[in-house]
């Protein structure tokens, strides 16, 4: 049987070899372009039930789209908890807006990015923007405007790289980009003029002027290992902080930054978020994610928990911190420049109407009472106003209402 086999197998190649050749097809594999799934939901209505009442000439006026809008958040699996897939959330400089951008395909997956627009007065979604094949990861309104500077991340099957990108919310479309940058983008600032940019494993901030976009930035070397920046309150300096240490560079404008001075912080410390606590930059908040919370204070360093909720805000005028806590998603009001808390923590989900939710988003509203506009990690947005007697938390949005009770 054995040898019957080895014979066949002979003959085959022999006549093979002895027939006419056969032409060789070549087939071309075209790689499909990805699609982003549909996660969430958006729904338009035209024209919209009521104009909305914003005061002519703020952002929410400007961009108040005539429709009205019904919002289901994307979820996000990889948080315990569950909860919307929100990559950042900003308020506009006059306080009339809040922009959520909301990462739509899930994660690890080839995404789009949706920008929700809700009107802090009216209480609703007044426009939606979506940039379709762009994972957008921070975001800055560019002062004086209706754009924001962005940070893009790559996504090789759109042929997206990453670097930054300006965004006309009006238009919803993109207007410009920078260069492209080797590794993501980790933090950015802007003052209106120039953007100053981190990226990952880099010991250098980039300094572009926002009208030229396209050019090579200015590289300015730091000490700060794992460094992100954020810009003092008054906008004259530049902060970079990360791991262990803090930078203050002042701001020209002619030329790129100058150091002007350098502290350590805390040992095996490492920041991703920080809050400027005065005009010049020199006192600061940093936080760790589920970490320390430490107030920097003219270089030197006080932990105000072992524990922070990584959410915080400051009141420039009242000169009161809002500091998150881990334990219970508490909220602790602390005084300056006693630091030393002011009553117990409260937690924002045992007022009414109470939930389960965690703190996803604080931002310092100006003016009195002290308010402060919270996003809870499903995309519920609220206003809490404090007084000395009690915490009043008044709902904004309400798109999601798991964990309520």
């Amino acid at each position: 049987m054995k040898r019957k086999f080895l014979l066949s197998a002979v003959l085959f190649q022999f006549l093979l070899a002895a027939g006419p050749a056969v032409p060789v097809i070549r087939m071309e594999l075209r790689e499909e372009r990805p699609q982003v799934a549909e996660t969430g939901k958006l729904t338009e209505f035209s024209p919209a039930a009521a104009a909305v009442s914003a005061p002519e000439g703020t952002a929410a006026a400007r961009l108040a789209s005539g429709k009205d809008h019904q919002w289901q958040p994307s979820q996000l699996a990889g948080r315990a908890t569950g909860g919307a897939d929100l990559a950042d959330i900003v308020l506009s400089p006059d306080e009339s807006l809040l922009v959520m951008a909301e990462r739509v395909g899930g994660e690890n997956k080839p995404n789009s990015t949706r920008f929700i627009l809700v009107g802090l007065r009216d209480r609703k979604i007044i426009r939606a923007v979506t940039l379709k094949e762009r994972r957008i990861s921070h975001i800055a309104f560019i002062p004086g405007t209706d754009r924001l500077i962005a940070s893009e991340d790559a996504q090789s099957g759109f042929d997206r790289k990453n670097g930054l990108a300006v965004i006309d919310l009006k238009e919803g479309r993109l207007l410009a980009s920078s260069r492209p940058e080797e590794s993501p983008v980790t933090s950015l600032c802007t003052d209106g003029k120039k953007v100053w940019y981190t990226v990952e494993k880099s010991g250098l901030v980039r300094e572009l002027a926002l009208d030229r976009l396209g050019e090579g930035p200015e590289k300015i070397r730091t000490q700060v290992p794992e460094a992100r920046v954020i810009l003092s309150s008054d906008g004259g300096m530049l902060i970079s902080f990360g791991r262990e240490k803090c930078e203050r560079f002042k701001i020209n404008a002619e030329g790129p930054a100058t150091l002007h001075q350098s502290c350590d912080t805390e040992r095996d410390f490492s920041p991703v978020q920080a809050v400027s606590l005065n005009g010049d930059g020199s006192n600061v908040l940093l936080l760790e994610p589920a970490g320390r919370a430490i107030l920097s204070l003219n270089g030197s360093s006080r932990i105000l928990t072992e524990k922070s909720g990584a959410v915080a805000a400051f009141f420039k005028k009242e000169n009161i911190l809002l500091l998150g806590l881990l334990k219970n998603d508490g909220i602790v009001k602390i005084p300056l420049p006693a630091a030393e808390p002011e009553g117990k923590p409260v937690t924002p989900g045992k007022l009414k109407p109470a939930s389960r939710n965690g703190n996803l988003k604080l931002l310092a509203l100006s003016g009195s009472p002290v308010r402060a506009v919270l996003v809870d990690t499903r995309a519920n947005v609220m206003m809490l106003e404090i007084t000395r007697r009690r915490w009043k938390k008044i709902p904004i949005l309400t798109v999601d209402k798991t964990g309520f009770r």
